[in-house]
């Protein structure tokens, strides 16, 4: 039996080889250096390609989730509330543009802007002297006219004259009297306010003409600050919903954060344009304001009309429901726990800005609910939903 030999030097084992050879023959076989490193990378290797298969297998065997995406939101209890929110002008209630169609010059302006006055107050003093003269002229043309018509009437009496001659001067001297009694200085020397109330606006200037102010420019305006009112102009798709005595809250600029409130006290019988170049037709509405709470006339405000109100109602967005335009019956969409869909019918109630109340025994508070729901949708379907 050969034997074997280590060699330090080479880092070799001597094997034996059984075929015969001389005795002072020895035959070396290298061993490669790395190799067992090699073969434990590879195991390594291996045993990893396996742990990833099993983790991802279990994985890929689950059945992958199918079906149409769809937004979802929740139903509510809340408060709906039916509103119509339109914008228009503090005013007060009763108010007068006082014009004058004379040429008569302006001699005094007796009351200025805040004033209170009263109803047949006077506001300004004119210029008539014109007038008086004119007056004048005509008394002396009446004592003309009722001389002759005196003597006229004398005359037929002793019938010296004929009965047309004496009513012919009957009919002078009635047209001089009214001519007379229509110069009525008294009136037509002074301004006075129609109403009682505050005046707001003052247009008048002492020397100018009355009848010289710009076009739709009143000489003074008086407004009755003491009840307020607000006009607005209601669009004919809403103006069916407005009643008389419907609660209003009206929100401005002057108020900050707190509100004033009113009701419908009048609609206009007739529509009107809503502007010269529109053909679009509104309603003019009027608003009695009840509780000014600072609110003051010459400013814009936003009324809220309150049209209908359910209180603790199932309320949906408004988005949430599909009708059906042949049938108009209306649905809802539930999202079960397993993302499959319930097909509820609902009646809508109340329809606010955002959200409507729905009446239906199948709906509670807090269930899922498909939004802008589509034709293509069906009882029974699964579909996927965004994570909640």
């Amino acid at each position: 039996m050969s034997d074997l030999k280590y060699s330090p030097a080479h880092g070799t084992e001597a094997v034996s080889d059984n075929t015969a050879k001389p005795d002072n023959v020895r035959v070396l076989k290298k061993r490669k250096k790395g190799v067992g490193k090699k073969i434990a990378v590879g195991v390594l290797l291996i045993l990893l390609a396996g742990a990833a298969a099993l983790y991802v297998l279990p994985r890929n065997s689950a059945p992958v989730p199918s079906g149409p995406f769809v937004d979802t939101g929740q139903i509510k209890i809340m408060d709906v509330e039916d509103k119509v929110i339109i914008n228009g002008m503090i005013e007060g209630r009763e108010s007068a543009r006082v014009m004058s169609v004379s040429e008569f010059e302006i001699s005094e302006i007796l009351v200025s802007v805040g004033d209170t006055v009263t109803k047949g107050q006077t506001l300004a003093r004119l210029n008539v002297s014109s007038l008086e003269d004119q007056q004048s002229k005509a008394r002396t043309a009446l004592d003309s006219s009722k001389y002759r018509y005196d003597a006229m009437k004398k005359l037929y009496e002793e019938g010296a004259v004929s009965e047309q001659d004496m009513k012919q001067a009957e009919t002078a001297y009635n047209s001089d009297l009214i001519t007379v009694n229509s110069f009525d200085i008294g009136s037509k020397s002074r301004i006075e306010s129609p109403i009682s109330g505050t005046v707001t606006r003052v247009n008048a200037n002492i020397g100018s003409k009355t009848g010289n102010m710009a076009a739709g420019e009143a000489l003074f305006v008086i407004e009755d600050l003491s009840h307020l009112k607000m006009t607005v102009r209601v669009n004919e798709y809403d103006i069916r919903k407005i009643k008389i005595n419907q609660n209003v809250t009206i929100s401005s600029e002057v108020l900050g954060n707190g509100d004033a409130h009113g009701f419908v006290s009048n609609i206009a019988p007739t529509g009107e344009k809503k502007d010269a170049g529109s053909s679009e037709m509104v309603v003019p509405v009027n608003i009695e304001i009840t509780e000014g709470n600072g609110i003051i006339a010459g400013v814009t405000g936003k009324a809220s009309i309150l049209i209908q109100r359910s209180e603790g109602a199932l309320a949906a967005p408004l988005d949430a429901v599909l009708q059906d335009p042949t049938t108009g019956e209306s649905t809802i969409f539930v999202v079960k726990n397993d993302n499959t869909l319930k097909a509820v019918p609902v009646t809508v109630g109340v329809e606010g800005s955002l959200y409507l109340e729905l009446i239906s025994d199948e709906l509670h508070d807090g269930d899922r609910i498909v939004l802008s729901p589509s034709f293509e949708l069906s009882d029974g379907m699964t579909v996927l939903t965004a994570p909640n």
